[in-house]
């Protein structure tokens, strides 16, 4: 037998609502997303007639940089892999080997599109320098930041020169790492073992201004850092369809302004750490996320959005992760399996000082999942850990479905110190499990709570 749970808080108080079935949801919408031009008809230039072998014996790497010097030439050039696997690997000798993120290819030009014959017929394959398996060989540095204490190396860095960069494509290709999640979440690598987060290990990575990057038909997979990077949110603009991204150490995505549609992102730290500055929204459809430690990871100030909707999400710690601000958030119709909780909401007060007049977590608006976790045993579904003078404003949850699971509660909240603000919060017919607490007060929060909830 299940039981339906609402309440409607405002700050100061509580009261229990009676809220009729016809009543509606504020119809707010987040910024429409940027379109990339798809299929664009260029000229192509097969990296097989600059000398490229794809035998996966021979070393690929000037031929492939040779071709893409003659892309950046012009711009609107297709840079084309036929089948074959293409091994590449850095140069001790290239000037951005002495840097902390060094690269194998630079990309400084604008409408190129890199494109294969499938993910699983066309494959670029990185290596390590002198081509020496990266599992087994990293470089250890002298870093003192912590953040670059091993280094292999990454495969394409967008806008090195520090020129704008527009409209670069990946289409049909496999960017293989050929080095695993290790399963050490240790940041800048452990330099005795290789393990961890080596910051320079990444697929596709930019450097200042790069717009409208495009990732269809893709399987990026086998890095020990971020694998699409934009620094949370240097990059802007970036879709990612109909592809896979997995196994990595660090986020598989780290940008801002993306776009994911019908693509699996699995094995990771976290699925996307995403940045809502600056107008960049970010909207995730029909996508699944698996075995990882957040699957979305969520910062924004008031001219971002994020928005969530249809998709899986599987076997991860937690399903959706904001932390010190976020607002314009929109999550409807998603299945959550297996997770301590679903939505997870914290502040780090001495965080992002400049975003003053951001602050807070505002116009969330989350309805219609399903969340279950039977093997994982899930703690709460909602969980707010908030700290002094953190405003919590305009909340619609409804219409959510509880499963099975070891739940504590649907709501529980922590916060700390005087000056806690809880306004404009409706919670509304969701549908619990018999037994489940509709909302729990942290035994160890302090000041004093807005007032009792009352079911």
């Amino acid at each position: 037998m299940r039981h339906r749970f609402g309440v409607l808080i405002f700050a100061g108080f509580t009261m229990a609502a009676c809220v009729s079935d016809d009543a509606g949801g504020p119809e707010a919408s987040p910024p429409p997303a940027a379109v990339v031009s798809v299929g664009p008809d260029y000229p192509v230039l097969n990296v097989v007639d600059f000398g490229a072998d794809g035998s996966d014996e021979e070393d690929d790497t000037d031929a492939i940089r040779e071709a893409i010097r003659e892309a950046e030439k012009t711009g609107k050039r297709t840079v084309y892999f036929p089948t074959g696997i293409y091994r590449v690997a850095p140069r001790e000798d290239d000037p951005q080997w002495r840097t902390p993120q060094p690269y194998v290819f630079a990309v400084d030009g604008s409408d190129i599109v890199f494109k294969g014959d499938g993910p699983d017929r066309s494959e670029i394959l990185f290596y390590t320098l002198e081509m020496r398996d990266p599992e087994r060989n990293w470089t250890v540095t002298d870093d003192r930041t912590g953040y670059f204490t091993i280094k292999r190396g990454g495969l394409f860095r967008l806008g090195p020169s520090g020129r704008p960069v527009r409209n670069i494509q990946f289409r049909s290709l496999r960017l293989n790492g050929n080095c695993g999640r290790s399963g050490s979440s240790k940041v800048g690598g452990d330099p005795r073992t290789g393990a961890g987060r080596d910051n320079s290990h990444k697929a596709i990575s930019t450097f200042k201004d790069a717009k409208d990057i495009l990732i269809e038909n893709c399987t990026l997979d086998r890095w020990r850092g971020e694998i699409v990077y934009g620094g949370g949110y240097r990059v802007d603009r970036t879709r990612i369809i109909n592809s896979r991204i997995a196994d990595c150490d660090g986020s598989a995505i780290s940008t801002a302004g993306c776009v994911i549609e019908n693509s699996e992102i699995e094995n990771c730290y976290n699925g996307i750490e995403n940045v809502g500055f600056h107008k960049r929204p970010t909207t995730i459809t029909g996508s699944g996320f698996r075995e990882c430690g957040n699957a979305v990871v969520y910062i924004g100030d008031r001219t971002g959005a994020l928005k969530v909707e249809k998709c899986v999400i599987t076997d991860c710690q937690r399903g959706f992760f904001f932390a010190n601000l976020a607002h314009h958030v929109y999550l409807r119709e998603n299945t959550v399996r297996d997770v301590e909780s679903m939505v997870f909401v914290i502040d780090h007060r001495a965080y992002l000082k400049e975003r003053v007049g951001h602050e807070g977590f505002s116009d969330f608006f989350i309805e219609n999942n399903s969340v279950s976790s039977p093997d994982r045993g899930g703690k709460t579904v909602i969980y707010w850990q908030l700290h002094r003078g953190v405003p919590l404003i305009n909340w619609w949850i409804t219409k959510n479905k509880v499963g099975k699971g070891r739940w504590q509660s649907f709501i529980h909240e922590y916060f700390g110190g005087p000056g806690h603000v809880l306004r404009s919060v409706v919670v509304h017919e969701n549908e619990l499990p018999e037994g489940m607490e509709g909302y729990r007060l942290d035994p160890l929060s302090t000041g004093s709570p807005p007032g009792p909830l009352v079911q």
